[in-house]
């Protein structure tokens, strides 16, 4: 006697997820966006006033990004992600 099996209803093809926007695009669109309120030039202790936040070179801006500021100059401020991207707002 034959061993009847039930069949299966096809298994659906998952439809494919919408591209991400790329980290780099989405970071630089978020430092266009910081707002500079004061800026401190020295050659030892540049800091910058930042969305009302204080900030030294090398601190951590956006630690869910792995955002770092690591430049402080006249004109322009430069941050790297944790993947070593660089950004650079200028004002």
């Amino acid at each position: 006697a034959a061993i009847a099996f039930p069949t299966l209803p096809p298994t659906p093809t998952p439809s494919p997820e919408p591209t991400p926007v790329k980290p780099t695009v989405r970071i630089q669109a978020l430092v266009d966006k910081f707002r500079i309120s004061g800026i401190r030039l020295s050659d030892t202790d540049s800091k910058v006033i930042l969305n009302d936040h204080l900030f030294h070179v090398d601190d951590p801006v956006e630690s869910s990004l792995g955002l770092r500021l690591t430049k402080i100059e006249e004109h322009r401020l430069t941050f790297v992600d944790a993947d070593g991207n660089t950004y650079v707002k200028r004002f």
